[in-house]
């Protein structure tokens, strides 16, 4: 059988998620996965990232989570590796090494939702802004995280971009490829990778992030470390959208996608 994957799942342990942990796993075997991370959410600074009158997540229980994805292990055949979406972690330091040291982690997502101090992408009115302005601010809190370098792979390059949509505007990208490239670049340099995430392929924007071109610029920066994500946050999500990320990963160049133990990839041909 070949090599399936989904780095990007949310559980019940995401306060925005529907799935339990063991109706993940059943998800997972019906797709014919090979391997899962569990990412639920950890966002560093999520005091500020719900508006009022919302209330703010919780912060994230380590151990009762850790704990819950380890006991999947026995289970399955599938590989379950214990991952976490960091949100923000340059943010806030302290806390993010706190997480990081908490458990020996197999995989970690870099993931910037929100600029410091200011709400989540996702609640944002972007008909009443300059998208230049927003894009401006967006890729330089990318580029922020990315040189913080806590993380294992950079999740869903351009977040932002399916709310736009959303919201019935379009936008363009085309002026800030040497901002991608640059991003890109640290992630080299540092030994990161970066994920497709499939999330938006059936929603307005029609759409993998990042798409080809992106993917295609970080092998020819010498990216070697790619993975693919589902960002599943209900059980028939998981595994969406995989055959049409490998195709453009291969398409790029790619002939493996990058598994993690403990934080250290491992290639699986494709």
């Amino acid at each position: 059988m070949s090599y399936r994957q989904d780095f990007h799942i949310h559980t019940t342990f995401s306060p925005d998620a529907e799935s339990r942990p063991e109706e993940v796993l059943r998800a997972a075997e019906a797709q014919g996965l090979c391997e899962i991370m569990i990412t639920d959410h950890c966002d560093c600074d999520n005091g500020c990232a719900i508006p009022a009158p919302l209330e703010a997540w919780p912060r994230l229980d380590l151990k009762q989570y850790t704990e819950k994805i380890e006991s999947l292990r026995s289970m399955t055949d599938i590989r379950v590796g214990v991952g976490i979406e960091l949100g923000e972690a340059d943010q806030m330091p302290e806390y993010s090494a706190e997480v990081l040291s908490f458990y020996d982690w197999d995989y970690v997502i870099g993931s910037f939702h929100n600029p410091k101090g200011k709400i989540d992408y996702y609640y944002t009115d972007y008909t009443a802004l300059d998208l230049r302005t927003v894009f401006d601010e967006y890729f330089e809190g990318v580029y922020r995280l990315a040189v913080d370098n806590r993380f294992d792979v950079l999740g869903h390059l351009y977040y932002l971009v399916r709310y736009i949509y959303r919201q019935g505007l379009t936008a363009d990208l085309s002026g800030y490829r040497g901002k991608i490239e640059e991003i890109l670049r640290v992630l080299v340099r540092n030994g990161k990778g970066i994920e497709v995430n499939t999330s938006c392929l059936k929603d307005r924007f029609g759409g993998l992030i990042p798409g080809y071109d992106v993917i295609k610029m970080f092998k020819d920066c010498g990216g070697e470390i790619i993975t693919v994500g589902s960002d599943a946050h209900t059980p028939e999500r998981v595994g969406e959208g995989f055959d049409e990320a490998l195709e453009a990963i291969r398409e790029a160049g790619f002939t493996a996608l990058a598994s993690f133990e403990k934080r250290n990839p491992v290639f699986r041909d494709i």
